[in-house]
């Protein structure tokens, strides 16, 4: 019996790498050449990018890679890197049942980076870093990347990318950005060195130094600095595919902070924004749609609905004919296995360019989609990036395209296709399974009728992301997109309720002689006037209804108004809580009070009737 556990336990030891090793280097060659033609034949080649010649001189320059492949791990990386020459962010490898047994793990270093979009040559800068290790202690925010493991970054670079999957070069510099601080299983071994890794970095000083660092798998502290906070902005509704922020000062602006395009729950979600835009009166203000961190989809057609004040049309997209798209028809509907056959019948290398899917239209349609029911109608402004693609591309090339509102920021990623095809591949003399592997197999068409692949839709105005102005950049694109609106500076005006928090009260002035009394209507607007020494808002309180400034008058403890903006109407907003706060009269010192008889006075003492809810509407 212990000698059967022995035979047993041998057996499973040589499982590791025994796909491989079964595999001879000619019968990895075959492998390596039969992958090679079928991605010739059913790949949808992008005129934006590499074409089939370009693909196969690329190609060859991995056959020895997949001769030398001897263990599971090394045919697997071989296989990564040949799909990864197409340049498509779509596509990757991934493990099946019974195939290469490899790793794919990947660690996370102490440092994260970001690309420095203002520089010409590829360059990355520390965008955040674990702030529970006093190992990053000495390391700035900002400070630039020069090398990795001694290796110049630019050779670096160059060494990582055939292990990248991107369709853009900036697509590439994101996806670089993110595995410069990480450790990945699957890369090629000369990137790493162990468990650890020397960063070379340079301050804004032009100090130059070396950080070595533990990749780690354990929780990590990061500052999130440079995430955007909306600060001009109230949020007012949380959706699965969104967040939405308002503000009604000097005038209403929605900003819709776009998170992901799934169709599932898109219907509810876009229900939800109109009801509340209805129902508040926002259907008619200016909007910012910020979509830079958006996902993919499938209902991008629906977003755009909502934002068009008309007609417009909406993305096309084909198949290549093939083994592949031939085998994909008969697991779709009837009317795709039919737009597919009748263009193999008619011996087409491609299908005829139709509505998306035929999703939302037929074939034959031209493709115009009227606006929703209900729908913004005020002026608009877009906010994209490179770091997401696919149905986010369909959505930005469909606001461009058809000139529904300006955009800034990046265009998207550019990896939009129509479908992906999938083949789990399998050895060449057994059949064994080895892994799954992916080809694209037709073309998005943008509204102008250009492929879309490779080929994002451009922003109307550039904004570069750089190491100077990350912390800021995000809300820095929301401040630009609320100049183009020509809203003002938003964050100098809000209009706000004051409720005693005693008391329960609302400071409140009516138009008729300048009565102070205490309604639920009351509306007022704070404008913000400078810093005070202790970095507190300094503001005006000034009422909805009749313009005029709250005021001290000189006489002891009496409250006024008047409409000079004199210094003693100033009163400096102490922070309490969250929104909570003290009002203090810049002249005379004291605090804005309501006694228990409802009488509004000054006082010295910081009590709770002292303290003032504001709520933004």
């Amino acid at each position: 019996m212990k000698s059967f556990l022995v035979l047993v336990s041998i057996v499973l030891f040589c499982r590791v790498p025994v796909t491989a090793q079964c595999l001879s280097p000619d019968e990895r060659e075959k492998l390596f050449e039969r992958i090679v033609q079928n991605t010739v034949s059913r790949e949808a080649w992008s005129p934006y990018k590499l074409d089939q010649t370009q693909y196969i001189s690329k190609a060859e320059k991995l056959r020895t890679a997949f001769r030398d492949a001897d263990t599971d791990q090394k045919l697997a990386r071989a296989l990564l890197k040949l799909s990864n020459l197409r340049n498509d962010r779509h596509l990757t490898i991934s493990q099946v049942i019974g195939g290469l047994n490899y790793k794919d793990d990947k660690v996370q270093s102490l440092l994260k980076f970001t690309p420095d979009f203002s520089e010409n040559t590829h360059s990355f800068f520390v965008s955040d870093k674990d702030v529970s290790s006093t190992l990053t202690r000495s390391v700035t925010l900002g400070d630039e990347l020069i090398a990795v493991n001694g290796i110049e970054i630019e050779k670096y670079l160059k060494m990582l990318k055939p292990n990248l999957s991107f369709s853009t070069n900036n697509g590439l510099r994101w996806q670089a950005s993110k595995a410069l601080g990480k450790r990945y299983d699957l890369f090629d071994p000369p990137l790493y060195d162990g468990n650890t890794v020397t960063y070379t970095l340079r301050s804004a000083s032009g100090k130059v130094y070396d950080q070595r660092l533990p990749y780690s798998g354990k929780p990590k502290r990061w500052t999130n600095i440079g995430k955007p906070t909306f600060p001009k902005f109230d949020q007012v509704l949380q959706q699965k595919n969104f967040d939405l922020y308002a503000t009604n000062c000097p005038e209403k602006v929605l900003l819709i902070n776009w998170l992901d395009l799934n169709n599932k729950y898109l219907d509810e979600d876009l229900n939800a924004l109109l009801s509340f835009a209805n129902r508040e009166g926002y259907l008619n203000s200016k909007i910012i749609f910020f979509a830079p961190f958006s996902g993919g989809g499938s209902g991008a057609p629906k977003v755009v609905q909502v934002l068009s004040d008309r007609p417009f049309k909406t993305t096309f997209g084909n198949l290549k004919i093939s083994d592949a798209s031939l085998d994909f028809a008969k697991t779709r509907s009837t009317k795709i296995k039919t737009w597919i056959d009748d263009a193999n019948k008619a011996n087409r290398d491609y299908t005829s360019n139709e509505p998306f899917k035929l999703r939302y239209f037929g074939r034959g349609s031209d493709g115009i989609m009227q606006p929703s029911p209900l729908y913004f109608t005020g002026q608009k402004v877009g906010v994209f990036s490179s770091k997401g693609g696919s149905n986010l591309d369909q959505l930005m090339a469909m606001i461009v395209d058809n000139d529904i509102m300006p955009t800034i920021g990046y265009p998207t990623g550019g990896f939009s296709n129509t479908w992906e095809y999938y083949e789990d591949l399998s050895c060449p003399k057994d059949h064994s399974m080895l892994l799954r592997y992916g080809w694209s197999i037709g073309h998005t068409i943008r509204p102008n009728g250009e492929v879309l692949e490779g080929n994002p839709a451009q922003p109307d105005e550039v904004i570069h992301l750089t190491k100077e102005n990350f912390t800021t950049y995000w809300d820095g694109l929301v401040n630009r997109a609320l100049e183009i609106l020509e809203v003002g500076i938003c964050d100098n005006c809000k209009v706000v309720k004051i409720k005693n928090v005693g008391f329960g009260d609302y400071l409140h002035q009516t138009v008729e002689n300048n009565v102070i009394s205490h309604e639920t209507s009351s509306g007022w607007k704070l404008i913000f006037v400078n810093k005070s020494t202790k970095d507190n808002d300094v503001v005006l309180i000034q009422s909805i209804g009749n313009g005029k400034n709250l005021d001290y008058d000189f006489e002891p403890d009496r409250v006024d108004f008047s409409a000079n903006q004199d210094f003693d109407q100033q009163w400096e907003m102490i922070p309490v809580e969250s929104s909570r706060f003290l009002f203090k009269n810049m002249e005379t010192g004291r605090y804005l009070n309501a006694t228990k008889s409802g009488r509004i006075r000054g006082a010295d003492r910081k009590k709770l009737d002292q303290q003032w809810d504001i709520t933004c509407y």
